[in-house]
């Protein structure tokens, strides 16, 4: 009980603050809004069923390992003119680490906090007959799927050689350093996009990277198509670390091709009388990704099996390896919820979804030292999947997720990075709830 006092006291903390300052806006003499408030606030709690924690493939493995989080953000959006916005957010979050304390690290065992700038952006908006113009700059918020609420968003959530995906507890943007250009066509239902970007999540970085985007929805909203492209480190900061000139028996580099294709389907609006069914109910949606269009052509031979036609232990990751694809659906709960989403994802990679991430990154994924890892790996860790509820009352959520997904628990210190991911086996799983208020 000790334990969730805080917790507690933080979010009763932020919904008195949202109730007084909910509605806050600043206006000029002819009453248009200037400056708007938001935020939120919230606590989770949840629990590590199975998976692990820090090092690779088997070690440190854990089961029903409670977690609890709690964080407080606010959001101030800036109008001085109609063509012109500003944004800038403030999040101050707590940081478990997986491991408690113990006797002898007791002090890289307790928790931390963390203070975050999700968003700093100026965003210019233009309209004119035939078209409108979005330009936003500066650390942007971005997600290229936003139906999803767990898996996806493959295009800036991974990373191709060597294959690693990430998710967060509830949470499907990116944070980009950049600048995205947006113009929109036919009332805005057909839209054509690009960005470019600075690496700032893993080495090496400050590579420069380029996207494009196109997406049409059709009048009658009953399909939402997207498509985008990612020429990843497609502008190199340092080439020798970037096209890994250090690294022996390999012309391949850190720089890759990532395609996207997501689709949504609404059938509710082709029986516009029918009105039991909530507004998210029952819309379908899917994507799938290419990371990294060329094959690995490095592959150092095994001494144990010098004759790589015959070393099925270790495939060479193909194309089919790198092609990720995820599928998700609203059951209709006839507005009793917002939103009770299943999600699964399938992805046949033959390896660990690991990043080690520190001095000269290579693209060669870290091969299995047990046979029963190596089972693992191309059998046994295939499916992802994902169970969403979430019901909002009046300027509360009430959200509850559970799954098996891509997250990466953290670690007490940098001397004990995890390179790879929490939840390594189909059976592997976690659960949350999260309570939330909306300022």
């Amino acid at each position: 009980m000790k334990k969730m006092f805080l917790p507690v006291l933080l979010l009763s903390g932020a919904m008195s603050f949202g109730q007084l300052y909910a509605d806050v806006t600043l206006t000029d003499d002819d009453g248009e809004k200037k400056i708007q408030i938001g935020g939120n606030g919230y606590m989770m709690f949840g629990q590590l069923v199975s998976g692990h924690s820090y090092q690779v493939q088997g070690a440190q493995e854990k089961s029903k390992t409670w977690m609890n989080n709690y964080s407080g953000r606010i959001d101030i959006t800036s109008m001085p003119v109609e063509w012109f916005r500003s944004k800038i957010s403030l999040e101050i979050a707590s940081s478990w680490p997986l491991d408690r304390e113990s006797t002898i690290m007791k002090d890289l065992f307790k928790q931390s906090f963390k203070v975050n700038l999700p968003q700093v952006a100026g965003i210019f908006d233009f309209d004119f007959d035939f078209m409108s113009l979005m330009i936003e700059s500066g650390y942007m918020e971005y997600a290229f799927n936003t139906q999803v609420k767990n898996l996806g968003n493959y295009l800036y959530r991974s990373q191709a050689y060597p294959l690693y995906m990430t998710t967060k507890l509830d949470d499907i943007y990116s944070h980009l350093l950049g600048i995205r250009f947006e113009t929109g066509f036919l009332d805005n239902n057909l839209k054509v996009g690009a960005m470019m970007h600075s690496t700032t999540e893993r080495p090496p970085y400050f590579d420069m990277n380029l996207g494009l985007f196109a997406s049409y929805i059709m009048p009658n909203k009953f399909a939402d198509v997207g498509f985008g492209i990612v020429f990843d480190r497609m502008i190199a900061m340092d080439k020798k670390r970037t096209d890994l000139k250090s690294v022996s028996d390999t012309t391949i580099t850190l720089r890759a091709t990532k395609l996207d294709l997501r689709v949504t389907l609404d059938p509710k609006v082709l029986f516009p009388d029918i009105e039991i069914f909530g507004e998210n109910d029952l819309k379908v949606y899917g994507e799938g990704a290419v990371l990294g269009t060329k094959d690995p052509d490095y592959w150092p031979i095994d001494p144990e099996y010098p004759d790589p036609e015959n070393d099925n232990r270790f495939p060479r990751p193909d194309l089919l390896h790198r092609m990720p694809i995820m599928f998700g659906i609203n059951v209709p709960t006839f507005k009793a919820l917002d939103y009770f989403t299943f999600e699964i994802e399938f992805c046949k990679y033959p390896y660990g979804f690991d990043w080690w991430g520190i001095g000269d990154p290579s693209p060669e994924p870290i091969k299995p030292t047990d046979d029963k890892w190596v089972d693992i790996y191309r059998n046994k860790d295939n499916i992802k999947w994902t169970l969403y509820a979430k019901k909002s009352i009046s300027n509360f959520d009430i959200i509850a997720l559970f799954g098996n997904d891509h997250m990466n628990y953290g670690t007490p210190s940098e001397g004990q990075f995890n390179p790879e991911q929490s939840l390594r086996k189909n059976w592997d799983w976690h659960w949350y709830l999260k309570l939330q208020y909306n300022l």
